[in-house]
């Protein structure tokens, strides 16, 4: 092991060439993986190997970032390397590289010899699941956490987001086994990939009936009930259909069924369609302005993560689309009712009805709002004012392809709105609540709270012993359990742990907390940027702007010089330096958001990584490399507005007590004094 060095490798030369050659010789037991899959990883840094001498490759280790855990897809070493420590020098090195992530997960075959390694490598079984491939082999689910216990348990370190997968007929036939599968169909079944499901629409049988062999038909029906099939009212697939019909344009009855899936995908809100029908393919940008995303098996597998984030949050899915709120009467209640009772669930009308009239019946303390989108009705929230307390009796949204996005911007909502009225604590207690708000409560701060979800909502710059008293002060309806988290969370974020302090973070938002260690970090931007992506004072003073859109996007990115600031980490606070332009004069603070990635790479990849938080065009990203060079590309969120801008004077005036200079050309890092100062509060 001595002659053995760990590399980053890059998307070319013949390290790479080396480990794509030994990924083939090992595609039996790793799955099929397309070169494109391997070019992605490699562009973001996520290809390690282990170089022996002349440059041989011993191995390679193969990863993604989700969830904040590092997941390996691939750990392949060359047979005349095994047993020499080759693998255990890989995991070491990622978890150096992984170490501001919650831990490491992985899942493997139950019957390979490579299971009996990971416990020797500090790894845990949490159980296992049925694999992907046909035969259903058991995989075991492996994982190694870098924070305590019961931080772990409260931050759900190791679960499996499931996308749900939209299949033609002929894909489908081959993923079930009627027909030989292709190469890259094959690959769909990798056990390496994420969890995602394939779905059916009822237009699957009309193709199965077109069979005119029987004994296939028959074997094709009977795969059909196994199958997860779309349901949805045939009258709202039709109007669905007529639009999808004027981008196919179907002549033959096989592309009137082509036609027919796409639709079903959309009405259902279903997000991703595979399928290598070239018409289908062709219109695929104008079927994703109808919320669906079109690729051949082998785009899908290249690009797994992008849609996994994509089905989870997708603010440009609402580019040029108006986002409201209208309040529910007694004369619109039985609209309401008959859009947003749970069937799925054996809800009945008439509870429904009893009680959102319960809510109309005090408009004080109470209120029921439906969300628009356009002119459409989409979301149904009913909320109950008690004190200090915010309850959320009624959490409702429809099937629709935005819908993922809109449950998160009701969730920031409802913490913003908390806060205005006085309450500080948000608790949702709707049992039949939509299940795409389930994602969304975790990534905005919510937790369980026995049969209900809470959320701790917090203002200004608080130090750990004034959180503490706030929790123990909170309402009898927070559970012990709950208390016990935010305890610990206080207990460990007070003593460095920096996992523990962005939690803390995310459960009290918008507040901060200060004396946890998390770095701050002072970015320029100018006002046309800050206006679209959180400055809601701007964008008030045009009058085309979203004004509702910019104060509920809970996730961002921004663009620019690829100039490494070491302290700009995830985690850090961003504190926003908004620059005076001809049209603006600013010249001041005004908004803190909390760092989520920080990547450096070709504008084209980033651009395409991170479209789906729109904003920015492609010519806007590829302006912003300096001569043709890379990109820095800063993910971020949980976007606090500033009530007391902090402007040029008082901030030269806070650096100078540290003893620093201010450079407005680039970020830099600042002291949390700066941090207490934008949110009116000194807590030395």
């Amino acid at each position: 092991m001595s002659d053995i060095r760990i590399e980053q490798i890059p998307p070319h030369g013949d390290q790479f060439h080396s480990v794509l050659e030994l990924g083939r010789l090992n595609s039996g037991t790793l799955g099929f993986m397309p070169e494109g899959a391997f070019v992605e990883r490699a562009a973001m840094g996520h290809l390690l190997a282990a170089v022996a001498s002349e440059r041989r490759v011993a191995g390679y280790l193969l990863y993604r970032v989700s969830d904040e855990r590092a997941v390996i897809v691939h750990l392949c070493i060359a047979p005349e390397f095994r047993r020499h420590g080759v693998a255990s020098a890989l995991v070491r090195a990622l978890c150096r590289r992984a170490a501001h992530l919650r831990g490491i997960y992985l899942r493997c075959r139950s019957d390979y010899d490579a299971n009996t390694l990971w416990p020797r490598l500090g790894f845990r079984s949490l159980g296992e699941v049925p694999g992907r491939s046909l035969d259903r082999h058991p995989l075991t689910r492996w994982w190694q956490g870098f924070g305590k216990p019961d931080l772990l348990t409260a931050s759900r370190p190791a679960r499996d987001a499931t996308l749900d997968v939209v299949v033609d007929h002929n894909i489908w036939l081959e993923l079930v086994g009627l027909v030989p599968p292709s190469r890259e169909v094959a690959a769909l079944l990798a056990d390496w990939l994420p969890r995602f499901e394939i779905l059916a629409t009822p237009e699957h049988g009309v193709e199965i009936d077109r069979d005119p062999m029987i004994d296939r038909r028959k074997d094709a029906h009977r795969a059909l009930t196994r199958s997860r099939v779309i349901e949805v009212p045939v009258t709202e697939v039709e109007g669905v259909l007529a639009q999808v019909s004027e981008l196919l344009r179907p002549r033959t009855a096989q592309d009137l069924s082509d036609a027919r899936h796409v639709a079903y995908a959309i009405t259902a809100g279903k997000r991703l369609f595979i399928t290598r029908d070239e018409g289908v393919l062709q219109r695929a940008e104008n079927l994703g302005a109808l919320g669906l995303r079109v690729f051949r098996p082998g785009e899908f597998i290249a690009h797994v993560d992008e849609h996994q984030d994509a089905s989870r949050y997708e603010p440009a899915l609402l580019a040029d689309r108006c986002l409201s709120t209208r309040r529910v009467d007694a004369g619109g209640a039985a609209t309401i009712v008959r859009r947003f009772l749970d069937h799925g669930a054996g809800e009945r009308k008439g509870e429904l009805h009893h009680r959102l009239d319960a809510l109309l019946a005090r408009p004080k303390e109470a209120e029921a709002m439906a969300l628009m989108l356009d002119d459409e009705v989409v979301g149904l929230v009913g909320t109950e004012r008690a004190e200090q307390e915010l309850h959320v009796r009624l959490l409702r949204l429809r099937a629709h392809p935005v819908a993922a996005t809109v449950a998160h911007h009701i969730l920031q909502w409802l913490a913003i709105r908390a806060l205005r009225s006085g309450c500080q604590w948000v608790e949702v207690t709707d049992g039949a609540a939509s299940r795409v708000f389930e994602d969304a409560y975790e990534r905005l701060g919510y937790a369980p709270n026995g049969e209900t979800v809470g959320k701790l909502c917090l203002s200004g710059c608080r130090t750990t012993d004034d959180v503490r008293a706030v929790v123990e002060d909170l309402p009898a309806t927070v559970s012990d359990q709950l208390a016990r988290d935010l305890v610990a969370l206080l207990v460990a974020a007070g003593e460095g742990d920096q996992m523990a302090a962005r939690l803390l973070e995310r459960r009290v938002w918008p507040a901060r907390v200060s004396g946890t260690g998390l770095p701050a970090v002072l970015v320029p931007i100018q006002p046309r940027w800050a206006r679209e992506l959180f400055d809601t004072r701007l964008a008030q003073k045009m009058l085309w702007a979203p004004v509702l859109d910019v104060m509920l996007r809970t996730e961002n990115v921004y663009y620019r010089s690829s100039r490494t600031v070491r302290a700009l980490v995830p985690g850090a606070r961003i504190l926003w330096y908004v620059s005076s332009d001809r049209g603006e004069r600013v010249g001041a603070i005004r908004a803190c958001s909390t760092c989520e990635e920080v990547v450096v790479g070709d504008p084209g990849r980033l651009f395409r990584r991170f479209r789906r938080l729109g904003i920015y065009t492609w010519r806007e990203v590829a302006e912003t490399a300096r001569s043709g060079g890379q990109v820095m590309a800063v993910r971020f969120g949980m976007t606090s507005e500033l009530d007391r801008a902090v402007h040029l004077g008082e901030l030269r005036a806070l650096l100078a007590v540290e003893g620093r200079g201010l450079s407005l050309r680039s970020p830099q890092a600042v002291p949390e004094s700066v941090v207490r100062a934008a949110f009116g509060r000194n807590t030395e």
